[in-house]
């Protein structure tokens, strides 16, 4: 329910229907459920396409559910499957992990103590998608679902260096990129949950 409504909240206020062509939406998802058959955990994993747009251009992110986003902006940029596979992967490791629900708990502490001298439950059902959406990843998060990511690139017999380029081509994007001053960039977005990463140069060192 959490992820569901973050994600009808980002529809809402953002992100724009996918205009990537069914086929290479159906090639994208046979890969993803390849990563996610034989590590499930119980989790509803689905991979879902929107267009990024202005506030979040290239980019994927994963909700606590196992809702994996890949923006067409991405899925642009990337130079071939392997890249994007190796995407999909870490937001996967993140999920696996729990890194999203980790997040609500460790963030939501205050909440949850009204809640629990008050009874009023609504009030954590109305914070929880802001705290998904408002804090980033620590680094020990980042570097685990980059590990899961590893290990799958290895087991698949995929190059490592896919993750380094996709990685390096992202980074570039964002740094170098110049928008209008009312068009708010990818790291000036209200949600710096979507932006928050190690510096790249060190995340790339076991993919090299």
């Amino acid at each position: 329910q959490i992820a569901e409504k973050v994600l009808s909240q980002l529809d809402a206020q953002f992100l724009e229907p996918t205009a990537l062509p069914p086929h290479v939406r159906e090639r994208l998802r046979k890969a993803f459920y390849e990563i996610v058959a034989e590590d499930s955990c119980g989790f509803n994993f689905q991979l879902v396409f929107r267009k990024g747009g202005r506030h979040f251009g290239p980019t994927a992110f994963a909700l606590p559910s196992g809702f994996i986003v890949l923006t067409d902006e991405l899925v642009n940029l990337a130079k071939n499957d392997e890249e994007l596979i190796a995407i999909m992967a870490h937001e996967v490791g993140h999920v696996v992990h729990r890194h999203g629900l980790r997040q609500i708990l460790q963030n939501s502490a205050v909440t949850l103590a009204i809640t629990y001298t008050t009874g009023n439950l609504a009030l954590v059902g109305r914070s929880y998608p802001e705290v998904l959406l408002q804090v980033g990843y620590p680094w020990n998060f980042e570097l685990e679902a980059d590990a899961y990511a590893l290990d799958y690139l290895l087991k698949s017999g995929i190059e490592l260096i896919h993750f380094a380029n996709i990685l390096q081509r992202l980074d570039a994007f964002h740094g170098g990129q110049t928008e209008p001053e009312d068009a708010p960039s990818f790291k000036q977005t209200i949600y710096p949950y979507l932006s928050t990463h190690p510096e790249t140069k060190e995340r790339i060192i076991p993919f090299l």
